[in-house]
């Protein structure tokens, strides 16, 4: 488990329609997000995530679909 595998499952995801679709059904959801990762060969931790997460945030700014997915994974920035 690292965070170099929760890296390649974004990059993956940022190269896959498909891969986008079925993220945005588990968005908010960090275990439906380790869930697909498992299945597609991935492994990390919720740490790992967090970690590749922000770095593609800062890389990317806000046009990547991380972003989406921490807002909703976040109650203080979701306003729930």
């Amino acid at each position: 488990m690292s965070k170099e595998s929760a890296a390649t499952f974004i990059q993956k995801v940022n190269n896959s329609p498909a891969l986008q679709d079925e993220v945005a059904l588990v968005t908010g959801n960090i275990y439906g997000l380790l869930m697909i990762a498992a299945k597609i060969g991935f492994s990390f931790t919720r740490t790992d995530w967090e970690a590749a997460a922000s770095a593609e945030v800062e890389q990317e700014g806000k046009n990547s679909w991380v972003v989406a997915f921490l807002d909703e994974s976040n109650p203080v920035r979701s306003g729930a």
